[in-house]
């Protein structure tokens, strides 16, 4: 079988798990259907991070249900809508805190290990990888904040570290696997990472000071462990005459495609 994931919404529920859960010292997953290799294969790199273990356990939606229903505890659940949406008003599940991660192909069940290495998919959990440092690290405060698109929704503006991000969703998004997703970073004085596909975003004062914003210099590259290693240095083409962040770069990008997740190192300036 073929696997036909929805993609978006894995970075931003990692994020969200890592700051939802930093104070544990056990996180107890309970996982219904094919969601769970998933979660096997993050939990690897977050418990690498914080110290902490994640428990796994995988049971029908059905059994899960009733076992929450009776008072069962859990830091996390993945269930589909149908059965969340009970617990959700019972108060078995914080309403607010549930994320959609996935779509599964009803083709059949889905199985990571049927990607070709080429897959969008394998970079996706490589991104993961990559950020989970810095997803810990900024956990719990206001210098991360995720990127995921609703169906006729433009765009967004959410204030991260000392700017504001001012993002633009894909306006040619058909359906959810065309939506806008990601992350933003602030790592630094007058620097962000933005990760993640599909949008673009640039960026104003949010404190006191110089009133406009601009971009010195966008990079596009990787982390390994916890080090940067730059690749490419965009140029006014691909940044709006230095204005603007964009992923991809261009609609047409030959180096890495456009449908690749990927990461850039934003830096910033004020002006007056």
């Amino acid at each position: 079988m073929r696997l036909r994931p929805i993609l978006q919404t894995l970075i931003v529920a990692a994020a969200w798990v890592a700051a939802a859960l930093a104070s544990a010292a056990e996180i107890k997953v309970l996982t219904a259907g094919a969601f769970k290799p998933v979660v096997a294969a993050l939990a690897p790199a977050f418990e690498a991070q914080t110290g902490h273990t994640v428990r796994v356990e995988n049971a029908t939606a059905g059994a899960l249900v009733r076992r929450i229903a009776q008072g069962e505890a859990f830091d996390v659940v993945v269930l589909t809508p149908a059965a969340m949406q009970p617990l959700v008003q019972a108060n078995r599940v914080v309403p607010g805190s549930v994320v959609r991660l996935a779509q599964v192909n009803a083709e059949g069940p889905a199985r990571i290990e049927d990607v070709d290495a080429d897959h969008p998919l394998v970079e996706s959990y490589d991104l993961l990888r990559q950020l989970m440092p810095l997803i810990t690290k900024y956990q719990g405060t206001a210098k991360m904040a995720g990127i995921l698109q609703s169906v006729d929704q433009e765009g967004i503006t959410i204030d991260v570290g000392a700017y504001r991000a001012n993002v633009r969703y894909n306006r040619q998004a058909k359906g959810q696997a065309d939506m806008s997703y990601g992350l933003i970073i602030n790592t630094g004085p007058d620097e962000y990472l933005v990760a993640g596909n599909g949008f673009q975003v640039n960026f104003s004062p949010a404190t006191p000071g110089p009133r406009h914003a601009g971009i010195l210099q966008v990079w596009e590259g990787v982390y390994e462990g916890e080090e940067w290693l730059p690749g490419r240095c965009l140029n006014g083409d691909e940044t709006g005459a230095h204005w603007v962040a964009k992923l991809p770069p261009n609609d047409h990008d030959r180096f890495a495609g456009s449908d690749r997740p990927r990461i850039l190192r934003v830096t910033l300036y004020r002006h007056d």
